[in-house]
């Protein structure tokens, strides 16, 4: 067994000078990380409501001028908002287990370099939080609501066109 002065023994200056390394590459990465899902989050709001305008242009057109194609470009639209979302969802949760890693592994770094509460050892237990209907919430848990709302709507959207489909082929 390991005491507890073993444990968290003071680093010689070359440990230390690895630690740091170490240390300054976890941050760098989940920096990046960070910065790359607020560009998918930007990037993939934007697309969606271009799909959504293109489904409501197409909704709106009259039968005449698209003619049988109407529920068959409804579908298409919604159906690749619903792939677009999925794929968001599973970048979205791929970048927060790369981010947390990073920021798990930096906390334990801070610790071996002697360092008490430190930024990274507060980033794995934030200590706030924000409440959404009176429920705590965390960020990464609205932005993953959000995109589960997105979902659910293109999900209702791929219904419904599929419904106007089979509809304009009963009549």
């Amino acid at each position: 067994m390991v005491k507890e002065d073993e444990k968290f023994k003071e680093p010689s200056e070359r440990e230390f000078t690895k630690l740091n390394l170490e240390y300054q590459e976890c941050v760098s990465a989940s920096r990046f990380l960070v910065g790359t899902r607020f560009n998918y989050f930007a990037s993939f709001t934007t697309f969606f409501i271009v799909l959504i305008g293109g489904f409501y242009y197409v909704w709106i057109t009259e039968e005449a001028k698209l003619g049988y194609l109407k529920p068959w470009f409804l579908l298409a639209i919604s159906m690749f908002g619903l792939y677009t979302v999925s794929t968001v969802l599973i970048l979205e949760k791929r970048v927060i287990q790369l981010y947390r890693s990073a920021d798990n592994r930096a906390a334990d770094l801070e610790r071996l370099m002697g360092i008490k509460d430190g930024i990274r050892q507060t980033f794995v237990t934030p200590k706030l939080q924000s409440k959404f209907l009176g429920i705590p919430m965390t960020h990464t848990a609205g932005i993953g609501l959000f995109y589960k709302v997105i979902f659910v709507i293109w999900l209702v959207v791929v219904i419904f066109s599929t419904y106007q489909i089979l509809d304009s082929l009963i009549h």
